[in-house]
């Protein structure tokens, strides 16, 4: 193979693999558009304009847990000294 044909299998797969790319671009985009699109149907938007209380109370029970986790060494000694 001489450098020629070298340069032509090069730029020919340069083309290719843009075209990829942009087809990839594409869908990638399509997507985003889709989930855009379709949020306020079934997302997060929806559930919290339909159950705002739940919601809420759903994201201080989640606070909480994660504030028991982080501190359960804590709780635990407290609770164990409350005991003696």
């Amino acid at each position: 193979m001489d450098l020629n044909e070298f340069k032509k299998d090069l730029e020919r797969l340069e083309h290719e693999i843009s075209e990829v790319q942009l087809i990839l671009q594409d869908k990638l985009i399509e997507h985003l558009n889709y989930h855009t699109n379709n949020e306020a149907k079934w997302g997060i938007v929806k559930i919290m304009r339909d159950h705002p209380f739940k919601t809420l109370l759903t994201g201080i029970g989640i606070g909480v847990s994660m504030f028991g986790l982080m501190n359960a060494n804590n709780i635990i000694t407290f609770f164990a000294r409350i005991m003696r």
